[in-house]
């Protein structure tokens, strides 16, 4: 009586591991799938962020042309304006919630007697995975436009008014650019030896309310004229924009007595 053979391939699989691998394919490559929607999604974010501020800064041009020529300002204007600048046809296949329609321009506004209009869009994007139900991401785009309202003679002398100098959080005006209140001069110190190092004015310097909480005990950055240590050189209080404005147009702002002298 003879025993029967068979012949095993020494690299056939063990049926436990066969399923393992199977199992392993099923997770992996929806997986794979997901993060390619991923990165999709990141890039068409960031096209529809860079087109929608492009149509936001030429919507602002038009609406300071308007304002010169004595036309009200209307948030649905710019809408109107960002729509013809980045396309219909695009926004409406994008993944803007809404798409054309779901451009909000609502919360711009004009400084009073200033010409300087604060323009704000705001969208929300869809995310790209239909079988999730997860949030939309907010946006939002924020840009400042001077409108050019030209310069008024007076009609005593025909002489042009007086323009000076203002920032957007300053309580005072300036006569001269180059005061030094307008020149910021930011240098780097040791964060230990703050309490005992003073400006050019003999003062002390205080912690910025906007870095608080953000420091790291190494080193901060300060001004020569300022009062204030940051944390961070990106901090908005080290960032100051200058505005040229007619003195008639400072209202509520005194003059600075470093270069009103």
């Amino acid at each position: 009586m003879t025993k029967s053979t068979k012949r095993v391939s020494r690299f056939a699989l063990p049926q436990k591991t066969r399923g393992s691998i199977t199992i392993e394919a099923a997770f992996a490559v929806p997986f794979f799938f997901l993060a390619v929607l991923t990165l999709v999604f990141m890039l068409e974010a960031m096209a529809i962020k860079i087109n929608v501020r492009s149509g936001l800064m030429n919507a602002g041009k038009q609406t300071c042309n308007d304002l010169a020529k004595g036309d009200f300002f209307s948030p649905s204007q710019i809408e109107n304006g960002i729509v013809k600048s980045v396309g219909e046809e695009r926004m409406n296949r994008s993944l803007i919630k809404g798409g054309s329609s779901g451009i909000k321009c609502e919360k711009s506004y004009v400084f009073g007697g200033t010409g300087i209009c604060n323009l704000v869009v705001e969208y929300e994007l869809k995310a790209p995975f239909p079988l999730f139900p997860i949030a939309g991401v907010y946006q939002k785009e924020e840009v400042k436009i001077k409108a050019w309202t030209g310069y008024l003679n007076s009609f005593d002398g025909g002489d042009s008014k007086e323009m000076v100098y203002i920032t957007e959080t300053g309580v005072v005006y300036h006569r001269n650019f180059q005061c030094t209140h307008l020149k910021l001069s930011i240098k780097m110190v040791p964060e230990p030896g703050i309490n005992e190092l003073r400006n050019m004015e003999g003062g002390k310097y205080h912690l910025c309310i906007l870095c608080k909480g953000k420091g790291t005990g190494n080193s901060v950055y300060v001004t020569d004229y300022g009062d204030k240590y940051h944390y961070t050189i990106g901090c908005t209080g080290l960032k100051r924009t200058i505005y040229t404005v007619p003195l008639s147009e400072a209202v509520g702002k005194g003059a600075c007595q470093r270069c009103s002298k």
